[in-house]
């Protein structure tokens, strides 16, 4: 986590976008239909490097 210093009146930071690896990490992306192609990717990726 990122510590900030509080913004001023009025302003907001929108929410934030998770892609990639966080996709294939935390259990709430587990119920992406998308899921298994990605981790297959990312495996066949990680063989060639």
């Amino acid at each position: 986590m990122m510590r900030a210093a509080a913004l001023p009146d009025g302003q907001r930071i929108g929410p934030s976008l998770c892609g990639g690896l966080s996709m294939v990490h935390y259990p709430g992306f587990q119920s992406a239909a998308s899921l298994p192609a990605l981790k297959s990717r990312y495996e066949h990726n990680t063989r060639k490097n």
